[in-house]
């Protein structure tokens, strides 16, 4: 199944230990860079149709990142999220970004709050969109998700066959995906409205996943699943970057009292609230996502980056040739194929 949006570059960051990390950039290519993290189950392709255009018109360059053992990103298992940002640090050298936003959907918020606390230094802005909370530590929310935290044993026994089952059943349900997915949003009252009226985003979201699935299989959500039931491997007060926190106030995935929560406790964050939407809330609105993200970082004017820019390419020479262990393949995503 093609996707509607296509990536202008598409391949992959070969860090030290020979790991890969997938990656796909859309938007403005000489644009500020705004990193977007799937949720769980999700892949590098898990973007609104129009998100692209969007972006241009706003000036971002928007690069999907896929996690360990989904699409092009190899099998791994952190032991906490905080791990994650160790992985991005490489992939944030090969592409030579040295300052940029997150955007993350649902399972890819902790590792967003994890990039904040991790690479503060670096990162300046972050969209959290129904981001799922903390279950342990001073942090936890009491909610259906604290499931997870006794779950976590069980799943990590089981992590294999069950990653191998969840790609068999996607397997079996592309043939007729877009019924399943379009049951599944029946589903969901809140997103039921804003879904139907966006039908490109739900045929973006079903290629995603089965074009993932193809290339690797979507081992990640398994490996999302376990950690959410683990400490994060830091508080939430000590994160500093500027966040917003979108949250659905009907949303039944990851209850709204989450980006209620968090908003609260991460240091000069604020909170979008969609009355009566779903956890897809901030998925179906992306004007809004690329609207928050500018208002926290401004566009710089294009003559003082150039300017930026050739004093810091030096650096940048001097850095590449002292990590020879590091290195990277890309390749241009095919015109008539989807880039996913």
């Amino acid at each position: 199944m093609n996707a509607p949006l296509q990536a202008h570059r598409v391949g992959s960051t070969t860090l030290p230990d020979e790991r890969t990390i997938g990656w796909a950039c859309y938007g403005d290519p000489d644009g500020d860079t705004v990193l977007w993290f799937h949720g769980t189950p999700g892949a590098r392709a898990q973007l609104p149709h129009d998100a692209g255009d969007l972006a241009i018109e706003r000036g971002i360059r928007i690069v999907t990142v896929e996690r360990p053992g989904t699409g092009d990103s190899s099998p791994h298992v952190y032991s906490s999220i905080i791990e994650f940002a160790d992985d991005l640090t490489f992939v944030l050298d090969d592409l030579g970004i040295d300052e940029f936003g997150v955007v993350a959907l649902s399972g890819g918020g902790p590792y967003l709050l994890a990039t904040a606390h991790e690479l503060g230094h670096r990162m300046k802005a972050g969209i959290v969109l129904g981001g799922i909370g903390p279950t342990r530590g001073s942090d936890s929310i009491v909610s259906h998700t604290m499931l997870l935290v006794p779950a976590a044993a069980l799943l990590e026994r089981v992590r294999s066959p069950l990653s191998t089952g969840l790609s068999k059943l996607i397997h079996l349900i592309t043939p007729i995906s877009d019924p399943t997915v379009d049951i599944f949003m029946k589903l969901m009252p809140g997103d039921r409205a804003h879904m139907t009226a966006r039908p490109l985003d739900r045929r973006q979201f079903t290629a995603d996943l089965i074009n993932a699935n193809e290339r690797s299989g979507v081992g990640s959500a398994v490996n999302d699943l376990i950690l959410f039931g683990r400490h994060w491997g830091f508080e939430l007060r000590n994160v500093k970057v500027p966040i917003v926190f979108y949250g659905g106030s009907s949303d039944v995935i990851v209850p709204y009292l989450h980006a209620e929560r968090q908003s609260k406790r991460v240091h000069g964050s604020r909170l979008r609230t969609y009355e009566g939407r779903g956890h897809f809330a901030g998925y179906t609105t992306p004007a809004d996502i690329l609207d928050d993200l500018r208002d926290l970082w401004p566009q710089k004017p294009k003559a003082v980056t150039k300017a930026a820019d050739a004093e810091k390419a030096p650096a940048k020479r001097t850095a590449a040739k002292k990590a020879p262990a590091k290195k990277a393949t890309s390749k241009k995503a095919p015109a008539k194929t989807a880039a996913v």
